[in-house]
């Protein structure tokens, strides 16, 4: 157990250690992938070789247990990987392979996963340990459905309680721990633990061979030089939409467009990644209705000239989602709306070079690129009724230190699979969208109010004035529901 006198004896160690460790990040952004360690016949790197690195500073001890993982069947791959190499992901799959195997040798225990396939199994589960007071399971890892269906039950462990999981270090998400703490409670988490997670971050691509074509430039300084708004992105796709077969109409078949996306993503990832937000944590810890009616107004006009005004191609039929980023594959698209973890599953073997942006800011006066994360997005917590908190908080711990040292910082081979950049820039831009993630109460407990904009603009609907306040006053009475869960 990691102790509150050796974390205060470990704090300035860690702040240096990060230090160095994000500077030689930064030389290495143009150099490619880094030289593998060499490693021992399992293919794991050992402790002794993990030097300089956050998860060097944890205290080690031989735990001689089991860690069992409750785990959803889609984020198995966070976790239960058995074998070195070989697979289609063998990159990720490998660093999540040595990193299992250098923890049970450094604390002592086997990492056990149960992964049912549906996500009302695992609540089940979860409510079955709970109420029975069981330990079966050390961690739970699931979505949005079954943490806030789960919390609201008192069936989850309050993780800010857990003096061993400092969730202010670094491989925690703070966007999280932010906006999705109820009275100073965290009951789900996620950050680099989880790489799946990591990917469910939205961002924007860009045709590399059309932004030449059509004489502009590619927006990397303007990232940088922190003018990559909204007002930049409109002026960038005016007028790229174009009827190229001539029949008189806008038809993704065959025709070009200033941008792609899709209803489930575009509308929520724009909007946040502009500041939009609906539900603010006010100083008593307590989830409140805050937000600028007229900056949300104001960014809806943004978002619907973008989108529509300007034809952008958004499919609005959730079963035709892939023609979303068929289009943009086939060079008829200047930009396509994303996540970093579709350009994985569809964008890897495109045959234009792309580059990856962060979602465009409100103005240039907003402080930060954000990137929201969705409802896809893994969790991790304990189950209230856990009876080796201490143990299980250390595992988790380090899991999530050493994916902060080892894995996240090769994302953009992960994402892209490429072992070496073929645009460093995007490296940089990557690192970017990973550290400034953005979480809504009101999205993740569903609140009436966080999907107006997607609404509206799936509708093609010019104003939300009138939507917007109808929806505010249903959202006050739900949310004020919620709180009085969580109070009891």
């Amino acid at each position: 157990m990691v102790g509150k006198n050796m974390k205060k004896r470990l704090a300035g160690l860690l702040s240096v250690v990060l230090a160095v460790s994000a500077v030689a990040s930064m030389a290495s952004c143009g150099k490619g992938e880094e030289t593998p360690k060499d490693t021992s016949a399992s293919g794991a790197v050992t402790e002794a070789e993990s030097t300089s690195s956050a998860y060097s500073t944890l205290e080690k001890q031989q735990f001689n247990q089991t860690f069992t993982i409750l785990c959803r069947s889609e984020l198995k791959d966070d976790f239960d990987i058995q074998n070195y190499g070989g697979s289609e992901n063998d990159l990720l799959d490998d660093m999540i392979y040595e990193r299992n195997k250098v923890i049970e040798s450094d604390y002592g225990v086997t990492i056990v996963c149960e992964i049912p396939g549906d996500y009302m199994v695992v609540n089940e589960k979860i409510r079955s340990q709970a109420t029975n007071g069981l330990d079966d399971y050390d961690m739970v890892i699931g979505h949005k459905f079954t943490f806030t269906s789960c919390a609201q039950s008192n069936y989850l462990l309050d993780l800010a309680s857990v003096d061993v999981l400092n969730l202010s270090d670094p491989w925690w998400d703070a966007g999280c721990r932010k906006n999705m703490t109820v009275d100073e409670k965290t009951f789900l988490m996620t950050g680099d633990i989880l790489p799946s997670s990591m990917k469910i971050s939205s961002c924007l691509v860009f045709n590399k061979k059309m932004m030449k074509d059509l004489g502009k430039e590619e927006p990397y300084d303007l990232v940088k030089e922190g003018g990559w708004t909204l007002d930049a992105l409109l002026s960038m796709t005016a007028d790229v939409t174009q009827d190229k077969d001539g029949d008189g109409k806008i038809n993704y078949k065959s025709d070009r467009f200033g941008m792609t996306a899709w209803k489930m993503d575009a509308p929520y990832s724009m909007f946040y990644g502009a500041g939009g937000m609906f539900v603010s944590i006010d100083e008593t810890g307590t989830p409140v209705l805050d937000f600028d009616s007229e900056k949300v107004i104001n960014i809806y006009d943004k978002l619907y000239t973008t989108l529509v005004s300007q034809e952008a191609y958004m499919v609005t039929e959730v079963g035709d989602y892939e023609t979303n980023y068929d289009v943009f594959a086939e060079g008829r698209a200047l930009f396509c709306d994303t996540t970093l973890s579709k350009i994985t599953s569809f964008l890897s073997s495109m045959s234009e070079d792309y580059g990856i942006l962060p979602e465009a800011k409100y103005d240039q006066y907003q402080q930060e690129y954000l990137s929201f994360v969705n409802g896809a997005s893994g969790f991790v917590g304990m189950v209230s009724s856990e009876q080796s908190v201490d143990f299980a908080a250390t595992i988790m711990n380090a899991m999530g230190a050493y994916n902060y040292d080892k894995v996240t910082p090769n994302m953009f081979e992960i994402i892209t699979k490429l072992k070496g950049s073929r645009d460093p820039q995007s490296v940089e831009m990557v690192d970017i969208i990973l550290r400034s993630r953005v979480y809504d109460f009101a999205y993740f407990f569903d609140l009436s109010v966080a999907n107006v904009v997607q609404e509206q603009l799936s509708g093609k609907k010019p104003d939300i004035s009138s939507t917007l306040t109808s929806a505010t006053k249903q959202s006050s009475t739900a949310l004020k529901k919620i709180i009085n869960t969580f109070n009891k």
